[in-house]
């Protein structure tokens, strides 16, 4: 989808190193000056989306704050989105950071969860 790479390489001149932008059911986009990459939504039953693109930023967020690469911090977002997206409400599902990490322990590919739990028991 070049118009959001386009419209994502237009925030990245103004000085940012990266974007995250939620796709909803499509996950999110992750663009850099030289790359994008899609993450994938997670294989969760939807009953309600209200508040799946904040806890995306929350995940995000907290990932960078966590000092983790980019990449695997929007994984952390897509748990985070598939928790919310799971319940009914805009925080539902969504309690902790360990319930968090299980989320993406039990969805993620096994090369960003083995970076994880290394850096989280480290």
């Amino acid at each position: 989808m070049a118009d959001l790479t386009d419209a994502c390489h237009a925030v990245l001149a103004h000085g940012t190193s990266a974007v995250l932008v939620s796709r909803g059911a499509q996950g999110a986009a992750l663009v850099t000056a030289d790359r994008r990459a899609d993450v994938p939504a997670f294989d969760v039953p939807v009953v309600d989306t209200t508040g799946c693109g904040d806890a995306c930023t929350a995940g995000f967020i907290t990932g960078l704050l966590h000092g983790w690469p980019i990449e695997d911090a929007a994984w952390l977002a897509m748990a985070a989105a598939s928790q919310v997206v799971s319940g009914l409400g805009s925080d539902a599902g969504i309690t902790d950071l360990a319930g968090t990490l299980k989320v993406l322990r039990d969805h993620a590919p096994a090369e960003v969860w083995a970076r994880v739990a290394a850096r989280e028991a480290g």
